[in-house]
Parts: structure tokens; sequence; C-alpha cells
């Protein structure tokens, strides 16, 4: 697993009454709240792209968790695209960290 800690952003769930004490947040691409898989996928390539582009060198996908059928498209496409050259799912499932 990636260690978002090592790669200087702090994790923290929902709800979480406190900030982190670091001021750097690391990119998020939030795909759970997409009405269609096709519609995340579209989401999520070009939200990597920009942020490859950008000079982002990690994001966080959220994917959330469910039936699985998201995280698992998700998981493929990250898989297959040239711009990533790591991900690995966080602790807890429902979403992941890649690296570019």
């Amino acid at each position: 697993m990636v260690d978002a800690s090592a790669l200087g952003a702090d994790t923290f769930g929902r709800g979480s009454s406190s900030l982190p004490s670091s001021t750097f947040f690391m990119k998020t691409i939030d795909l759970h709240d997409t009405k269609t898989c096709a519609d995340a996928l579209e989401r999520l390539e070009h939200a990597l792209f920009l942020f490859q582009q950008s000079g982002e060198y990690s994001c966080r996908v959220v994917h959330g968790i469910g039936e699985g059928v998201l995280a698992n498209a998700v998981h493929n496409a990250l898989t297959k695209n040239p711009l990533i050259h790591q991900w690995e799912e966080e602790e807890g499932g429902g979403s992941c960290v890649v690296l570019f």
C-alpha cells in the first residue's frame, strides 16, 4: 500500500473535527457521486490528465465501496493509463492513491 503520509499528505475521514497539521493537501478526484460508470471514467481520465500536466505528482481517487463495480472499473483504468506510475488502494477501500 502507498503510505499517503509518506507523500506529505494527511489522511482523515469524513466528519473529522480537526484539520490535519500538514498544510499540504493531496488533490482529490471524487467519483462516487457520478450517475454512470462511463461518466466516472470520463471524469477520471480528464482529471488525471489535468493533474499530471499541471505538475502534480500524486492524487487521491475516491470511488466509494458499494458493490465494487466502479472500484473495479477505476482500478482497470488506472492500470492501463500510461500517465500512472503506480496506484494503491487505501486501507479500508473506497479510495486509492495515484502516483504520476
